[in-house]
């Protein structure tokens, strides 16, 4: 599988984890890392190939613009590698399981969704932090895009965060969708909120070491970083158990 990550340098310490995490679960993957042009990550990591943006990421990949970015890299690396899908990630996601997200072949006769991510806990809402599209899905909502943009059909006042853009263009044209169930568990030793130091919002599938905390406050890059340390002696640890 194709995987693909938005980063700059202070990302580097969990892009590291979180791709060989990725690498463990999916040894055959293919990662790419495109490099905010602004400050990039210039250190190689093992299994990752960079590329440099050429985009406004609009803060945290918000806006017309990144989106349009995002779109172009989708098709570049789908083409260049002659595949039928591409998942995205964030750097700062610690992957429990991939599951569905390497299943292409169709099952019982339905065929692989043109568009895959995990519910949020607000029912019918996609996550952004790991999502993956198919090639058709790419070229229609790129089409889908460049109709809207030429029309002006986008409204003013809102600021395109990309993920939730894309799922709205894969729902207007009509492609299919699935969204994994939202899966509520604990993460020992967050120690953010929860009884007994645990964190209760985060999903069985993945954690974002980067969420907010309960309070609506961001989490630092150190912290977020401290997350995912933790969660990778956690792993480890009880996959010696």
């Amino acid at each position: 599988m194709i995987y693909v990550t938005f980063c700059y340098k202070p990302d580097e310490d969990m892009l590291r984890m979180s791709s060989a995490r990725i690498r463990e679960l999916d040894p055959a993957a293919r990662i790419y890392a495109v490099n905010d042009p602004a400050a990039p990550i210039t250190e190689s990591i093992p299994g990752v190939t960079f590329m440099q943006g050429n985009f406004p990421r609009g803060g945290n990949l918000n806006g017309l613009a990144a989106v349009a970015g995002e779109l172009a890299v989708f098709e570049q690396l789908l083409n260049a590698e002659k595949a039928d899908f591409i998942v995205k990630f964030d750097y700062d996601l610690w992957v429990n399981q991939l599951g569905p997200f390497l299943q292409v072949m169709p099952e019982a006769g339905r065929s692989a969704p043109d568009y895959l991510s995990v519910e949020r806990a607000e029912a019918f809402k996609p996550s952004g932090m790991l999502y993956r599209l198919s090639k058709w899905a790419v070229r229609e909502v790129t089409r889908k895009f460049n109709e809207r943009s030429k029309a002006g059909g986008w409204s003013k006042g809102w600021h395109y965060p990309e993920d939730l853009t894309i799922f709205a263009l894969v729902q207007e044209a009509r492609l299919s969708y699935q969204l994994v169930p939202f899966m509520k568990g604990l993460t020992a030793g967050m120690g953010d909120s929860g009884p007994e130091g645990n964190e209760p919002c985060h999903r069985a599938w993945f954690v974002h070491c980067g969420e907010p905390l309960p309070n609506g406050k961001r989490v630092s890059r150190e912290h977020a970083t401290l997350r995912m340390r933790l969660l990778k002696w956690e792993t480890y640890n009880q996959t010696k158990k």
